[in-house]
């Protein structure tokens, strides 16, 4: 999935938190926005079955995100913007198994390169309090109207209240050129075996300098 930056006004999208009710077709949204990212490719080879597959591992990182109401989405439901908080809301134990087994079924027998995804991740993620923009996805046939920037610049201001950094990372190297133009710096890149590679990117927060983020990840 490729953005571009378009102004469009958040206001005239109407962005609002996701409702339960809105998880079918979200879900459906991020599979089709995200059928060609690489890190899906690699996560789901069999292309046939991708989009099937992947609308079933996003049902289940919606279900469990929504209840924060961290999954912001615009009005018509053409763009879904998926957030998680510094502070982690409350996910009940059987929530959090029911979305591990949705992603480990969805993966199949490639279940293995979605636990090196999440290891390899998790092994430099930020150690400081930051937001962390989880998933950003736009229908493929509304791309480059401005509609990922506003839902991304709508939360990035009520995140610059609060003074702290956000992080991102992405395997598609026309997404990062996206976000580096909103602020955000590519401050590693992480080679997942066989895989693409991920840029891990942050935000600083006003008076903050990415160096010194950079320095707190190593």
């Amino acid at each position: 999935m490729n953005y571009q930056h378009t102004h469009v006004s958040s206001h005239a999208l109407g962005i609002r938190p996701a409702r339960f009710e809105d998880v079918p077709h979200l879900a459906r949204l991020l599979a089709r926005a995200f059928y060609d990212d690489p890190v899906y490719q690699w996560l789901l080879p069999e292309a046939s079955t991708r989009v099937q597959r992947s609308e079933r591992i996003f049902k289940g990182f919606l279900h469990t995100l929504y209840p924060c109401k961290s999954a912001l989405v615009t009005s018509k439901l053409d763009g879904v913007a998926l957030w998680l908080p510094p502070s982690s809301c409350h996910i009940s134990w059987v929530n959090q198994a029911k979305q591990n087994f949705r992603i480990i079924s969805a993966l199949g027998r490639y279940a293995h390169r979605g636990l090196l995804w999440w290891w390899f991740l998790e092994r430099h993620h930020p150690p400081y309090r930051h937001w962390t923009l989880f998933l950003l996805g736009v229908e493929p046939e509304q791309q480059g109207k401005g509609i990922g920037t506003a839902l991304v610049q709508y939360m990035l201001e009520r995140i610059d209240q609060e003074s702290v950094p956000v992080y991102l990372d992405t395997g598609n190297p026309g997404n990062a050129r996206f976000y580096q133009r909103i602020g955000f710096e590519a401050i590693r890149t992480v080679h997942l075996p066989g895989g693409p590679t991920i840029v891990q990117m942050i935000r600083p927060s006003r008076g903050q300098e990415s160096e010194a983020l950079l320095l707190g990840m190593r």
